[in-house]
């Protein structure tokens, strides 16, 4: 079954995918009285499982950055009323670790390389 051109990503030939594509047309033609049950009865234990591999993996990861981002903060001081970008009075929600300063969002993006 080939894809809309331009619409979604490709149809793989995995049998993931194949089992993934089934299911999803076969809840989507299911009518909306069904489809709760069909919910309710999914198998939580796998979902379960297959949640805590994936934290297993990426924690160690996580903890690293959440750790070099709390020090980059402590580093930097208390959260001060305004941006700290020149000329700004915008009120910051960001500390932007390659600068050490409390960005506004427009400052952050720029400093990241989102914006000019």
């Amino acid at each position: 079954m080939p894809a809309k051109k331009g619409v979604g990503r490709p149809v793989t030939k995995s049998g993931t995918a194949k089992k993934n594509a089934k299911a999803r047309k076969k809840y989507q033609s299911t009518p909306l009285s069904e489809r709760k049950a069909l919910v309710q009865n999914r198998d939580k234990a796998a979902q379960r499982k297959a949640d805590a591999k994936r934290l297993k993996t990426q924690r160690s990861e996580r903890n690293a950055y959440h750790r070099e981002q709390a020090k980059a903060k402590a580093k930097a001081g208390p959260k001060p009323a305004t941006c700290q970008a020149p000329g700004c009075k915008n009120k910051p929600e960001f500390h932007h670790q390659g600068t050490d300063k409390w960005l506004c969002p427009t400052h952050h993006a720029r400093a990241r390389g989102y914006k000019k």
